[in-house]
């Protein structure tokens, strides 16, 4: 067991940026292009689930459905 706790302090000490969080934007710049991927990925996460259910509600009723 003490050999499998060695190998993994060896991994952490030699590849130790693997595991370092990203800093937070720190100024104005990167704080908008931060919020807007963060907005544009919630709009498109939006979007494809919309697209789901619209999709879903014509291929559940045949009065729908337009083939």
């Amino acid at each position: 067991m003490s050999i499998s706790i060695e190998v993994d302090k060896a991994a952490l000490e030699d590849n130790a940026d693997i595991f370092v969080q990203t800093p937070a934007p720190t100024n104005l710049e990167e704080m908008v292009i931060a919020n807007s991927l963060s907005t544009l990925f919630l709009f498109d996460f939006i979007v494809k689930f919309a697209s789901v259910i619209l999709q879903n509600a014509f291929a559940a009723s045949l009065a729908l459905a337009i083939d």
